[in-house]
């Protein structure tokens, strides 16, 4: 196969495609066959040869499919060894996936050039909440007021193309709220988040179309109310 360093190489690579490319070659090192002491090896290595600082740069590439193939990327990484979350983290892949998290959706979802922006999406949110589960760094960047009323505002959208993205950010704030004061505190400060969360977690509508979403809303508000007393 390729070498680290030409992976690195075409990661930053003038043409799209070949962007594109390493992304796919990078999900493909990962064989659930081998077992996560091989992966955890793999991803080692591949920190050490600064792979993910240049997979770093494709999750904001200029491509809507290069971004999207970035965030498929970092998933399978992530899912083949948990702990690379922090590995992740550290690298500052939180940031970038909370530029697109707060990034403007296209007016229309239901054009296909939309796809692209609402999977990146989905996989950014997805990364979210592992990031947030193992590192203290990631909790600290989304515990902020913006970025809060952002989750929530999607957790809460009504497009059936954007009920994955929604699922997400609900497990988002699920996983912040875990018994997490400072959490509490900052949703109990903006009556405006807790009533959407209030609307969502008593909506017999979304338990029954998004019960996932539903139930996430719940925890994180039975969470917040125990915190916040």
């Amino acid at each position: 196969g390729e070498t680290v360093l030409a992976l690195v190489e075409k990661l930053d690579a003038a043409d799209a495609e070949a962007r594109l490319e390493a992304c796919v070659t990078l999900s493909n090192l990962f064989n659930d066959e081998e077992g996560p002491q091989r992966a955890a090896e793999i991803i080692q290595l591949l920190a050490s040869k600064k792979v993910f600082k240049a997979l770093l740069r494709r999750v904001t590439d200029a491509d809507a499919q290069v971004r999207m193939h970035a965030g498929g990327a970092l998933c399978t990484i992530v899912a083949a060894w948990p702990p690379a979350s922090e590995l992740l983290a550290t690298n500052g892949f939180h940031v970038a996936a909370l530029v697109i998290v707060q990034a403007s959706l296209p007016d229309s979802l239901d054009d296909d050039g939309a796809q692209a922006p609402i999977q990146t999406l989905e996989l950014a949110l997805h990364l979210l909440c592992d990031m947030c589960k193992t590192s203290n760094k990631a909790v600290a960047a989304v515990q902020t007021a913006p970025v809060v009323g952002r989750l929530i505002e999607i957790a809460a959208a009504p497009h059936p193309k954007l009920a994955a993205a929604a699922e997400n950010a609900s497990r988002v704030l699920s996983t912040l709220a875990d018994d997490n004061r400072a959490f509490a505190k900052l949703i109990v400060s903006h009556p405006a988040a807790v009533d959407t969360l209030e609307q969502l977690a008593g909506n017999a509508e979304l338990a029954t179309r998004a019960p996932v979403t539903a139930l996430n809303c719940t925890s994180a508000l039975l969470s917040v109310s125990i915190f916040a007393a």
